[in-house]
């Protein structure tokens, strides 16, 4: 299970429907699911696994200038990427595997976009 968080920059922006601008960071809380006697993850009334333990973290900020020395290829605009243990400490990770992942991303090179403006929206 993973809950997500964007920093005021990115939620005013998806409140007004605009692009996803440097400034703005987004941070993924990622869990194991809580597992029943057999070691199978235990399902929620609506069958969504319900969450145990933190497992680590993920981030992702664009700062303006940060995508210079990044390869046209690979560039995804200003976004830089992390990945974090429970305790934050920072995991060493390639970021060029994050890149190319989130390349393929609809909107600013953030998967579900969407669904964050539609959640900006209704506050």
């Amino acid at each position: 299970m993973t809950r997500a968080y964007v920093n005021t920059v990115a939620l005013m922006t998806a409140k007004a429907g605009k692009p996803v601008p440097d400034g703005s960071a987004i941070v993924l809380e990622n869990y194991a699911p809580k597992l029943d006697a057999d070691g199978k993850p235990v399902a929620d009334k609506d069958g969504t696994w319900v969450p145990d333990k933190l497992a680590y973290y993920e981030g992702m900020e664009a700062r303006a200038g940060w995508g210079d020395a990044i390869p046209a290829l690979l560039r995804n605009a200003n976004w830089s990427y992390a990945v974090f243990t429970p305790d934050k400490a920072p995991r060493a990770i390639n970021q060029a595997t994050c890149m190319a992942c989130h390349k393929t991303a609809a909107t600013g090179f953030v998967f579900d976009w969407k669904k964050v403006e539609a959640k900006a929206s209704a506050r």
